[in-house]
C-alpha cells in the first residue's frame, strides 16, 4: 500500500511541517505502509492546469496520485480557507482520484483546529471522487502542539493520529479491491 503525505502549503517556514515530520515518524514504524511526502513548494504550478494538459509538474502529481492508495493532506487554515496551491495542484488531476481515500489534518494557529479549511476542502474532495474519512485530526494552537524542535508535547494527538491512520489504511485496502473489480 502506498500513501502521499501532502504539505498543503508552499509557505516558508510553515508550522505545519512540524506535523508533517510528526506524521512521517509515526508512519515510518508502520511496516504495512509505504510513503511518499509531498510538500507544497515542490509542486508550485505557476497557475491552474487542467487535467490532460501536458506541465511537467502536474504530470509528476498525476503520477503521484494514480499510484497512491491513499492520501494524507496535512491543510492549514489561512484566512479560513485553505492554501490556493493545494486547490490548484487537486485541481490538476481528476481519475487519479477515484475511489481513494483521504485522512485531514487541518492544522491552525488559532482555536479551531482549520475546521472551516477542511470543511470547505471535504466538498472539494468528494467531487473529485475521493473519500474523506470521518476521523479527522484538527490542530489548534500549533506552537502548543509542537515546541520548536518539532518534539509533541500534547499526546492525545498522538492517539488521534492512530486511529485515523488506521481508518485510513482499511478503508485503503476495502477501495484499492474496488478498483480492481472495476
Amino acid at each position: 500500500m502506498i500513501w502521499s503525505l501532502v504539505l498543503g502549503t508552499a509557505r516558508e517556514g510553515a508550522s505545519s511541517n512540524l506535523v508533517v515530520d510528526w506524521i512521517k515518524e509515526f508512519l515510518n514504524d508502520r511496516s504495512s505502509i509505504e510513503f511518499q511526502v509531498i510538500k507544497g513548494q515542490d509542486m508550485i504550478l505557476g497557475g491552474t492546469v487542467p487535467p490532460g494538459e501536458e506541465n511537467q509538474v502536474a504530470d509528476n502529481w498525476r503520477r503521484t496520485a494514480k499510484e497512491s492508495d491513499g492520501f494524507l493532506l496535512v491543510v492549514p487554515e489561512y484566512n479560513s480557507g485553505y492554501p490556493g496551491e493545494l486547490k490548484i495542484l487537486l485541481d490538476s488531476a481528476y481519475h487519479e482520484y477515484a475511489d481513494k481515500p483521504v485522512l485531514l489534518v487541518g492544522v491552525s494557529a488559532g482555536g479551531f483546529g482549520a475546521i472551516q479549511a477542511v470543511t470547505s476542502l471535504r466538498e472539494i474532495l468528494w467531487k473529485l471522487k475521493m473519500v474523506p474519512i470521518s476521523t479527522g485530526i484538527h490542530i489548534s494552537h500549533i506552537n502548543e502542539v509542537f515546541d520548536k524542535q518539532g518534539g509533541l508535547l500534547k499526546n492525545e494527538y498522538q492517539e488521534k493520529l492512530r486511529s485515523g491512520v488506521e481508518e485510513l489504511e482499511q478503508l485503503s485496502r476495502l477501495l484499492k479491491q474496488k478498483r480492481r473489480q472495476k
